[in-house]
């Protein structure tokens, strides 16, 4: 039930290299009665938690390199921030590894997305759902279920260059309005025949 790491009001902090393992969540950033957390954080993981990384609430985020595993999701964005995210492995299973529900802007690249197995086919590896502006570029996506799911809420967002693994699972499932303004485009995906079942003997 612990948190790893709870963040409030910081003034440019650097986290390096730190780990957090079984917690509910490993990285916690808020706004506390000072403020929210301005900073950047480096090859920071978490492990056997349910979340990796939520966010409240920050002025402005850097995420470079590191590794969330999690049982519901690895990142989390949930308030108002501005957020960069690059080279970082998100696999979560219970729930997508990449939701956003708010955010001021968030831009992710390089990263690797999926879960750690095929037994939640229906889940997929990131859901999009809100936020001044999200931007999803040049990041792999695993074949164990859907890639990206855009929400109906979505009205600004850019999905290109991105390498979908061959699966059966749609790459990108976009339930935005027509009026909304986005580009997805580049995207390298293939669609495949469902493994046959097996019986049991």
């Amino acid at each position: 039930h612990c948190v790893g790491f709870k963040l409030g009001k910081n003034d440019e902090i650097r986290l390096d290299n730190c780990f957090a393992f079984k917690c509910k969540t490993g990285y916690l950033f808020v706004k506390d009665k000072d403020g929210p957390t301005w900073g950047g954080m480096t090859g920071c993981s978490a492990d056997f938690s349910v979340e990796g990384i939520v966010i409240e609430e920050v002025s402005s985020l850097r995420v470079n390199g590191g590794c969330m595993w999690a049982h519901s999701s690895g990142l989390r964005m949930a308030g108002p921030g501005r957020v960069t995210v690059s080279g970082v492995e998100l696999k979560a299973n219970g729930n997508a590894a990449l939701i956003v529900s708010d955010c001021t802007s968030l831009t992710l690249t390089g990263c690797m997305l999926g879960k750690a197995g095929d037994s939640w086919p229906t889940v997929p590896a990131a859901r999009l759902e809100g936020g001044k502006s999200v931007l999803l570029s040049a990041c792999t996506f695993d074949d164990n279920g859907p890639g990206v799911v855009v929400g109906e809420k979505m009205s600004h967002f850019s999905i290109t260059n991105n390498v979908f693994q061959p699966s059966p699972f749609e790459a990108i499932t976009d339930n935005s309005a027509p009026s909304a303004s986005k580009v997805i485009a580049n995207n390298l995906s293939k669609k495949i025949a469902p493994k046959p079942k097996t019986e049991k003997k």
